[in-house]
């Protein structure tokens, strides 16, 4: 299910694509009936509108609402909405329209609450916080990134010798604690590469130079928090397939 958040306010935009200056970016800002002021920016490739970079939306005030971004059409990255007075109100991870994970803030713009999920936006993991002091935790902060039926049927497709894998694993980047990625592979000659920033949530795996047989790779994630309170969190991701 993707997020149709945004998405109507560019019906408007085909007025835009007489430009003939091709994947030139720019932006258009519009005002609605409450005052509140739309600024988003897109470029015309192939007398198409493809609406990609920065997006806002101000209150009446002058004040942030929303801050995010679109990638070729889709919300993607980070996608923050504020309050009148300048408090953060949630925060979420866009990815190309999904949405991953959402932080949300009370009143005072204090972190309350962190919450993952997978690409049919079913919550898989949940942390509550009261002032950065974890309250409880519950599900599973480790899970295949499984977008379509292309990706199930991925890992049951023929794979051979000389194939490269490479498929997505979600990993939730809980606020408040440290987190660590460490895979464990049956196989000690096949190479795998995890591509990833320290804060990434979405995690590509390449994994390489196989040999014939049965292949299991474990991912163990590892939290410790910041409150030196709540005991270290662990989970383990297994993957298995067959090489031919």
């Amino acid at each position: 299910m993707k997020n149709s958040f945004l998405i109507i306010v560019f019906v408007n935009l085909f007025l835009f694509q007489c430009d003939v200056n091709k994947e030139k970016r720019k932006q258009l800002k519009r005002t609605d009936k409450n005052g509140e002021i739309e600024k988003f920016e897109y470029f015309i490739s192939n007398n198409d509108t493809i609406i990609d970079g920065i997006y806002e939306k101000k209150y009446g005030n002058g004040n942030l609402k929303v801050k995010g971004g679109f990638k070729f059409n889709e919300l993607h990255g980070y996608l923050t909405f504020f309050k009148k007075n300048g408090h953060k109100e949630k925060t979420s991870l866009m990815d190309s329209g999904y949405k991953l994970e959402t932080s949300l803030f009370d009143k005072k713009g204090k972190l309350n609450k962190y919450l993952l999920y997978d690409y049919e936006e079913n919550l898989r993991f949940i942390i509550s916080y009261s002032n950065k002091t974890v309250v409880k935790y519950d599900g599973l902060p480790i899970f295949r990134a499984l977008k379509d039926k292309g990706d199930i049927n991925y890992f049951n497709s023929e794979i051979k010798v000389d194939d490269v894998l490479i498929y997505k694993i979600v990993v939730a980047n809980i606020p408040y604690a440290k987190r660590s990625i460490k895979f464990i592979s049956n196989h000690r000659n096949n190479e795998i590469y995890l591509v990833y920033q320290n804060d990434s949530t979405l995690i590509t795996v390449e994994d390489t130079n196989h040999e014939k047989g049965m292949y299991s790779i474990k991912y163990a994630v590892e939290y410790k928090f910041n409150d030196h309170v709540t005991p270290i969190l662990r989970d383990t991701l297994a993957v298995k397939y067959i090489v031919k």
